[in-house]
């Protein structure tokens, strides 16, 4: 395996990893909050003790984060060290983000990363309206837990060896991740059709529970994976450290206007079922933009593959 493939495969453990770490905030929190609600079986709002447990939480982040090391000192499992370079000329940092948001890879991954920024203002509202203290704390901690488990199992489908063929591995990863969030928009839907006029308030206990949050655990997951799966594209189709980072940057900036608009429009309020819809059509308009980023990233397995054979040192 060569050094960029060999980083590339690193790269989604790493980023799965950082994902995890992020999200164990939230099962804290959430376990934190299911403690203390477990008995309100009605709907309303949380009790001021939870805030307080959340407050004690963030200060404490303040200390740990002073024990985290520079990246010059950080060395890999395989002994390479982090490429951190310093003094790059502003001028040459601008001409690079102009010349890659120009470019076909950011032009095909932008309506996925705008879906997947966009639709993130849905599940919270969805829960708070239809689920009772209790059940909204249950959900909160299957938030984290199901986020988690969607990005390991993407990066899991595309760095495990379950097949030799990295084309292989990508186009299928591509297929569950577009079934999966097709098949979540659809319920979502469908179900948000029947709630708009049943208006129920679900609990744990309530025969139809499973329907409605059985929904928001399936979403989690799904576009979790999306979320990874977007990295992984990226890193393939990266030409250097800098520009995975520049690609990043970018496609976050685009991620953070789609949430800030997204909630914004949530906040007005929007009716949940218009909300669903939406985030239905956005998903379907970005994936036949996801298939040809990933035929991008099949087509450049295929580019190293015959620059690393004897056939192609042969031919050069």
């Amino acid at each position: 395996m060569s050094g960029k493939s060999r980083l590339t495969s690193l790269l989604r453990r790493y980023i799965a990893t950082w994902f995890t770490f992020r999200n164990f905030g939230n099962v804290v929190g959430g376990s934190i909050s299911l403690a203390l609600n477990a008995k309100r079986a009605e709907s309303g709002s949380v009790g001021y003790q939870t805030y307080l447990a959340f407050i004690a939480i963030q200060c404490l982040g303040f200390f740990f984060g002073s024990m985290l090391s520079n990246p010059e000192k950080v060395q890999r499992k395989d002994g390479t060290r982090i490429a951190a370079p310093k003094g790059t000329n502003w001028r040459v940092e601008l001409r690079e983000m102009w010349r890659l948001a120009r470019s076909k890879s950011i032009l095909l991954l932008v309506p996925l990363f705008w879906y997947y920024g966009w639709c993130q203002a849905y599940p919270g509202t969805y829960l708070a309206t239809y689920f009772t203290v209790r059940s909204r704390a249950l959900g909160s901690l299957s938030f984290a837990i199901s986020g988690t488990f969607g990005t390991w199992l993407a990066g899991a489908l595309v760095d495990v060896k379950w097949t030799k063929s990295r084309q292989t591995r990508a186009i299928v990863t591509y297929a569950i991740i577009a079934a999966l969030n097709s098949g979540s928009w659809i319920w979502a839907v469908y179900i948000q059709n029947e709630f708009r006029f049943s208006k129920p308030t679900l609990d744990w206990a309530s025969p139809s529970f499973g329907r409605g949050f059985g929904l928001y655990v399936f979403e989690r997951v799904s576009v979790s994976m999306v979320e990874n799966y977007i990295y992984f594209c990226i890193s393939c189709l990266s030409d250097s450290p800098g520009d995975q980072i520049r690609y990043s940057s970018l496609l976050r900036g685009i991620e953070t206007a789609a949430v800030c608009l997204g909630f914004g429009i949530q906040a007005i309020p929007t009716p949940l079922i218009a909300t669903a819809s939406i985030n239905c059509g956005l998903w379907f308009i970005a994936l036949p933009f996801s298939y040809f980023a990933t035929v991008q990233v099949v087509r450049r397995f295929n580019e190293l593959e015959r620059s690393t054979s004897p056939e192609g040192f042969r031919q050069e």
